[in-house]
């Protein structure tokens, strides 16, 4: 599998130091993209995600975005942009898939950051004058990172409905449930 973004992305978008040892962030990392994001998108967009990841016209193509961005995107320079086979994959990728990534990472490196597994089962260990944080700490923390999931998780929602085009299928969702006539509503009996 590869992945859509590294630790050194992680720093764009939370406070995930750079000193963490690979060991303890990369189980997050591939976390997130097996549970988290790649199963909303399809084989395919992965595949064009990666591959877009790789194109050696992406640095060139990003910096030339980000100029027209600064400037508010005027026409003749967004009509260059969206001209480029690059253009909707950048923009799904900077706007939904990599935040999102990140920010799923980091809410499952939260989860069990600071926890070992030992031969005497999990432990929390801290040495010096290392303090380790409260677990009502802990929970605000993933509460936030939590909610940044879902407003990401909503944008690549939006950019995969652009992305997909007005051809891609609506919905997935099937009939809505069967209910039984007359169950809810206004009910009177006589006493």
């Amino acid at each position: 599998m590869t992945f859509l973004i590294t630790k050194a992305d992680l720093g764009d978008y939370t406070r995930v130091s750079a000193n963490v040892a690979d060991l303890l962030i990369n189980p997050a990392i591939r976390d997130a993209h097996t549970f988290d994001v790649l199963p909303l998108l399809a084989g395919s967009e992965a595949q064009l995600l990666a591959a877009y990841l790789t194109d050696a016209g992406r640095p060139a193509f990003a910096v030339s975005y980000a100029a027209a961005e600064a400037l508010g995107f005027p026409e003749a320079e967004l009509a260059a942009l969206q001209a480029s086979p690059l253009y909707q994959r950048h923009v799904l990728y900077v706007s939904a898939v990599r935040p999102l990534l990140c920010y799923e990472t980091y809410r499952r490196f939260l989860l069990d950051h600071g926890a070992h597994v030992t031969e005497n089962g999990v432990e929390t260990f801290s040495s010096g004058n290392n303090q380790p944080i409260s677990q009502a700490q802990r929970t605000e923390m993933r509460a936030d990172a939590a909610a940044k999931c879902s407003h990401y998780r909503a944008l690549l929602t939006g950019a995969l409905h652009t992305y997909r085009g007005p051809a891609a299928a609506a919905t997935a969702c099937g009939a809505g449930p069967n209910r039984r006539p007359g169950a809810g509503g206004l009910r009177t009996v006589a006493l």
